[in-house]
């Protein structure tokens, strides 16, 4: 071989190293990019990656008791971000309608009772209960509980006002149980860099503050008045808090990884690949002969890089062929957000068809429903015990208590419906048939004055026009008079959707 060919021959050589060192790096370059990218989404599109370590979250859930506070401030974080969990946390928190009616207590021999004794009695009781306006005090009770487990609550009370404010859990501690009903104790410390706050609660707190600084190891710790106290807690089986959604923290996870998983995909299936070939000298007799230096390729490669948009790449080859590489969908479509979806309400044990509308037919949602109404009536059956202990300690001997009709959002039309067959029989459940329509004790009475006495509605109104008061006179339509929403079964669902009762669509 001639000199002019050895050197031609190692400069091709030097060519292919080059460019085989250019394939490599551009192809570990693409590889690094989608890694970066991924874990770059992941970290600041979803913020719960990056405030809460997934190792970390299971070591609090594997050992609640001593990781109270971590999985607090997790479940708190995660209310405000995450539309899945705050659902489901609102939906038993909003359950229950907190409907109550006075009710006497214990057996009594009624021929000895003054009745004007009896009615005075049972008006301070409405009237004392009304100030408290618990259905509105409750109801911000119930989402601290159904979010981290327990409600630590200091009461203040006027003639006219009532207020519950939320004590910090992170300085209370479930000490005892009195009359059925949970007291705890609160860490006096909190008030060692906020002793500004002692000039706005109650004395209480200062007087024991003042307490706790002769001897800060003995008294830290000490029970608040249980007569100005709260307490309540869903899982009353553990002294310690235990979210009661804490255990579909790690569904959350999968779905936002399932979510950045389709996102990734969606990206690649219209992603645009373009290989670009170095082109060979016609008459070639050896390998490796380009019509073009491989520094005048990258020359062209780069000014073609600068023009392309970002769901187009370029790569370049080799090979005489140019292609369009396009990533193709599988054939196998599989929702993974969806099927991680289903999993987490699978694991809060709620029914996914109560937020969605797919497949949802009312007698599925009915029955789905009765095992959470029965979860939030133990929670009222609570309110109920802490309501009544007050009335122990306003009345001393107590004459009337409360009674929380076990009634929800869900189950409402068909509770009315019970109480009003039952009161039509003669079974003494009007008061609680006018509470479980919105009224309470004390609206009843003073509805009942006004329309009766004072205006004399019943005597003046005529009856509206009804079925009840009509003589019959419109034609009888016949046939089935149908079946109420929330009975129709799958079937019964797709008929009405396909309307295959109609004559018309039948074949």
């Amino acid at each position: 071989m001639s000199e002019p060919e050895v050197v031609l021959t190692k400069e091709l050589n030097k060519d292919d190293k080059r460019l085989n060192e250019l394939m490599q790096g551009q192809f570990a370059l693409l590889a690094k990019l989608i890694k970066r990218d991924l874990n770059k989404n992941k970290q600041s599109e979803y913020s719960f990656y990056k405030n809460f370590n997934r190792d970390k979250v299971q070591e609090y859930l594997a050992k609640p008791e001593r990781y109270e506070k971590q999985l607090r401030h997790v479940v708190r974080f995660l209310y405000v971000s995450s539309s899945h969990f705050r659902r489901a946390v609102l939906y038993f928190a909003t359950l229950p309608m907190f409907k109550y009616t006075i009710e006497m207590y214990g057996t009594k021999d009624f021929a000895k009772l003054n009745v004007d004794n009896v009615r005075k009695k049972y008006i301070d009781t409405i009237n004392y209960l009304e100030v408290m306006d618990i259905e509105h005090e409750l109801a911000k009770v119930s989402l601290i509980c159904w979010l981290e487990d327990a409600f630590f609550g200091y009461e203040y009370k006027t003639d006219d006002s009532y207020f519950i404010q939320p004590l910090d859990p992170d300085y209370c501690h479930i000490s005892s149980i009195e009359d059925g009903v949970l007291n705890f104790q609160f860490d006096f410390s909190y008030f060692n860099r906020r002793e500004e706050e002692l000039e706005i609660v109650d004395p209480e707190f200062k007087e024991k503050y003042e307490i706790y600084k002769g001897n800060k190891r003995k008294y830290r710790w000490q029970e608040l008045d249980p007569k100005k106290t709260i307490c309540i807690k869903i899982n009353e089986n553990f002294d310690h808090c235990v979210p009661p959604f804490s255990g579909i923290l790690e569904s959350l996870y999968d779905i936002e990884d399932f979510k950045q998983l389709k996102k990734a995909k969606t990206e690649l299936d219209n992603y645009l690949l373009l290989a670009l070939s170095i082109p060979y000298q016609k008459d070639k007799t050896e390998e490796n002969q380009f019509a073009l230096s491989i520094d005048k390729a990258m020359e062209f490669y780069h000014l073609v890089i600068e023009q392309l948009p970002e769901q187009v790449g370029a790569l370049l080859s080799p090979y005489e062929k140019v292609d369009a590489i396009r990533v193709d969908k599988s054939d196998k479509n599989v929702d993974t957000v969806a099927e991680a979806e289903r999993a987490f309400y699978n694991d809060a044990g709620i029914s996914q068809l109560l937020f969605s509308s797919q497949n949802a037919t009312g007698a599925a949602l009915t029955k789905s429903v009765v095992v959470d109404e029965m979860l939030v009536f133990k929670f009222l059956k609570q309110c109920e015990r802490w309501v009544n202990r007050k009335l122990k300690e306003f009345n001393k001997k107590l004459l009337f208590r409360t009674h929380f009709l076990e009634i929800t959002h869900m189950n409402k039309k068909d509770y009315i419906d019970g109480l009003k067959e039952a009161a039509s029989l003669g079974a003494p459940v009007k008061m609680r048939y006018a509470m479980a329509l919105g009224l309470t004790p004390s609206a009843m009475l003073n509805n009942e004055y006004v329309e009766n006495i004072v205006f004399e509605i019943p005597k003046k109104w005529e009856p509206l026009m009804s079925s009840y008061t009509q003589s019959g006179k419109e034609p009888d339509k016949g046939g089935n008079p149908g079946v109420d929403e929330d009975d129709l079964t799958d079937g019964g669902q797709d008929a009405i959707d396909r309307d295959t009762n109609n004559p018309d669509n039948r074949v």
